[in-house]
């Protein structure tokens, strides 16, 4: 019943690890000096990194996964489209404000 699903779980879990290295990086890289203006910064800047990782995780687990309908198929890929166009335009609107 699992075995097409082999691939699914290779590719989440080392994409998982991954991600969870990058949050790692990015709390050390936090320490020290004005917390105030380092978590403005990471929020502006680092944000749509880790939306863009995971954007490419969640689309590439979807394309793995087997027998998903395709109206299912298409109707994730279009709903990740959409948070895409949401996370760019917060940050349009945050960099706009910024300066």
């Amino acid at each position: 019943m699992f075995e097409q699903w082999e691939s699914f779980y290779l590719l989440v879990g080392g994409a998982s690890g991954g991600l969870i290295g990058l949050v790692f990086i990015v709390v050390n890289l936090l320490r020290g000096g004005d917390a105030r203006d380092r978590l403005r910064g990471a929020s502006i800047y680092i944000s749509p990194i880790v939306f863009n990782l995971s954007a490419v995780l969640v689309l590439s687990a979807i394309a793995t996964a087997p027998s998903l309908p395709v109206v299912l198929t298409g109707g994730l890929i279009g709903a990740s489209a959409l948070a895409g166009l949401i996370s760019s335009g917060r940050v349009v609107i945050i960099l706009g404000v910024a300066r």
